[in-house]
């Protein structure tokens, strides 16, 4: 009962923070956030505190802060029907209403380059002309993310974990005296013993929140520069000091992370889309099928990773491709040469799997080739495909980090924790200012390290033998 109210009220806190400052500006007046989401693509001239100042328009582009205010409403709307019809059903609404609107929010909060104000929209200076009219062209402003923008991040992730738990223990109290075990329940039980793993989880989720999230509690935008303020020790301003332009290592750590971690998951996504298609098709069909993709397998394998990289990487400096844009070539490419493994893997499996009884019994119901392969044979593989791509993972945002230290993957100035490292050539940078590449070569380390002790608890959860 406390853990429901403590979630109502959560909830209710998360939506009251719309009524506080998400932007506060020098000499000019804040913006709450019932404004940024009741005036999307407006413009609204903010309110001078002095007179004699300059006139700046803001217009909010906060689509996302508005899909997750109406995902709190109905999360509340939801845990309120759970509370007088104990409706499991609402509760995993409410549940899922919450991780989305924490996900929205996320979303929200992925743009700031060079203004702390492009997090929800954009401003521009007003100037009039001779004869009257309004011109409006870019400009920066003092600006800092307010007390509701920061607030609102610690109250969702602690109504997340209050309706978490609360769906735990409504799973619990439904479950009480059922002592049937599924392969999944097995699996999470065996996942739980291995300290590890929990910890590698712990530690992969923290870095996550501090990448995707962390950038709001910055006062400095990503990619202003202040050459007076280069290659600062870390101190009180800034905690991990400053790069050779000017710009907070912190803020960039985690506009990076965000950078390696996105590449890394979407890599791995292509990954297996590609690769479970292929090679449940060859698996199942073999014959000439089986012949031509295993083939095809074979030539990709053969193709030489890093040349190819290098030779894309020259066409796209060539054809001026903005950095901003090479990032989705590199999470393409880092797919694209990766995608066989995984075949292999699927098509082992299901070669298998085909020859057990259940597939006989499918046979003989007359099921189409299709319903086959993706009811019966690949949920079957979905554990191997589980323990391949989280350690998948890992491998691409190496890979990512590798790309980036020799300058053929994201370029500057946007920060990924492998330029971040690749930055540093000079030898006494190196020596004497350790805190321009320690700080990202100790996150690549952590996340890497914390995928492969996930990884190694989902390989034995899934598979205990292979342990023995």
């Amino acid at each position: 009962m406390k853990i429901k109210i403590l979630a109502m009220i959560a909830l209710f806190a998360a939506v009251l923070c719309y009524i506080l400052p998400f932007l506060t500006f020098k000499d000019y007046s804040s913006i709450n956030g019932f404004t940024l989401i009741t005036s999307l693509f407006k413009r609204k001239e903010l309110h001078k505190l002095t007179e004699n100042i300059q006139t700046y328009v803001f217009t909010s582009t906060s689509v996302p802060l508005l899909v997750s205010f109406l995902l709190f409403i109905a999360a509340i709307a939801f845990l309120a029907y759970y509370h007088f019809r104990k409706s499991s059903k609402a509760l995993s609404g409410a549940l899922g209403s919450v991780i989305v609107a924490v996900i929205s929010y996320g979303v929200q909060l992925s743009n700031s380059q060079t203004s702390i104000t492009d997090f929800f929209g954009t401003i521009l200076l007003e100037l009039k002309t001779g004869d009257g009219k309004s011109i409006f062209k870019s400009s920066d402003i003092t600006s800092q993310t307010g007390p509701g923008a920061r607030l609102l991040v610690i109250v969702a992730f602690v109504a997340l974990i209050f309706v978490a738990v609360l769906k735990i223990l409504d799973i619990r109290e439904r479950n009480k005296g059922d002592n049937i075990q599924t392969p999944w329940s097995m699996a999470i039980k065996q996942f739980k013993r291995n300290k590890l793993a929990i910890v590698g989880l712990f530690l992969i989720t923290f870095l996550i929140i501090i990448c995707f999230y962390g950038p709001v509690f910055s006062k400095y935008p990503l990619l202003k520069t202040d050459i007076i303020m280069a290659k600062l020790k870390p101190g009180p301003e800034h905690l991990l000091g400053t790069d050779s332009s000017g710009r907070d290592i912190l803020t960039r750590l985690m506009y990076g992370g965000r950078i390696s971690i996105t590449v890394g998951f979407v890599a791995v996504l292509l990954e297996i889309l590609l690769g479970t298609t292929l090679g449940g098709l060859a698996g199942y069909y073999s014959g000439k099928i089986d012949n031509f993709l295993m083939r095809v397998v074979d030539i990709f394998l053969s193709i030489p990773f890093l040349p190819v990289v290098i030779i894309i990487g020259a066409i796209m400096s060539d054809l001026n491709i903005p950095p901003e844009r090479r990032i989705y070539f590199v999470m393409f490419i880092i797919g694209i040469l990766s995608w066989p493994v995984m075949a292999r893997l699927v098509r082992g499996q299901i070669l298998t799997l085909r020859e057990q009884e259940y597939m006989i019994a499918a046979e003989a119901l007359g099921l189409k080739d299709r319903r086959k392969i993706v009811r019966h044979l690949i949920p079957n593989v979905i554990p191997s495909i589980i323990v391949s791509a989280t350690l998948g993972i890992g491998d691409a945002i190496l890979m990512e980090s590798a790309l980036s230290f020799l300058g053929l993957g994201v370029a500057m100035p946007f920060p990924s924790w492998g330029n971040m490292v690749q930055a540093v050539r000079d030898t006494n940078d190196f020596i004497l200012r350790s805190w321009l590449w320690i700080p990202p070569g100790i996150c690549i380390f952590m996340i890497v390290l914390a995928i492969n002790f996930v990884g190694d608890g989902l390989r034995d959860a899934f598979d205990p033998k292979m342990k023995k």
